[in-house]
């Protein structure tokens, strides 16, 4: 379902990969490739995309169908209270962080779980309305947790990152994936080195998520 993909044209951005992802197997795809923000947004017209598509899958005249492109940003935000007299939030409205981990429908079901019970025993009688000051103080270091989560899973993909360049090569990933296959001493470290890479990661793959 998500596949990320590493080549010497391909690889960019924060984590280095770019990624393809099945939204209705095996015909429509989210395809993702990071950009430096420091040299603003990138190209996002259509014979650009269709170029970096093509690079990406390694078939520059397969025909496609561009449904619609986008720029995102990684976000790393959350708030410390989440609810205010009669106002009450939750899910993105109080936290957000990048999809790494997939925790974020998780927390909104949790969230809209944890207030919704807690509203209809405060309205039917059933419980006094201080009840609902426990949302907040029950929420909001989850909402946190999860940001800070998120988005360490991405920062996490950094030793990966670097095992698939040489710094100094001419084209970084390109040298560093002969690497992979020298049978000497530097080929073992980088292999060695990418399995430990993997196995940090883990850590996201293993998080148990809800069905989106």
């Amino acid at each position: 379902m998500l596949n990320w993909i590493v080549t010497p044209d391909a690889s960019f951005g924060e984590i280095g990969m770019s990624l393809l992802r099945a939204v209705r197997p095996w015909t429509q795809w989210i395809a993702g490739r990071g950009f430096d923000i420091d040299k603003g947004e990138p190209d996002l017209s259509e014979s650009d995309v269709r170029e970096k598509i093509g690079i990406l899958i390694g078939d520059p005249v397969i025909g496609l169908d561009i449904v619609r492109t986008s720029i995102w940003y990684v976000n790393q935000a959350y708030v410390t209270q989440y609810s205010r007299g009669r106002v009450f939030c939750g899910g993105d409205a109080v936290h957000r962080h990048p999809p790494s981990s997939g925790l974020g429908n998780n927390t909104c079901v949790q969230d809209a779980h944890n207030l919704g019970w807690k509203l209809a025993y405060s309205v039917k009688g059933w419980a006094r309305p201080k009840l609902l000051e426990s949302y907040s103080q029950e929420r909001a270091p989850v909402g946190k947790q999860v940001v800070q989560r998120a988005n360490q899973s991405r920062l996490d993909y950094a030793p990966l990152n670097a095992c698939f360049r040489v710094q100094g090569a001419e084209n970084a990933v390109a040298a560093g994936i002969v690497r992979f296959r020298d049978p000497g001493p530097e080929g073992v470290a980088a292999r060695k080195a990418a399995q430990a890479a993997l196995d940090l990661k883990q850590t996201e793959s293993s998080t148990p998520k809800a069905s989106r």
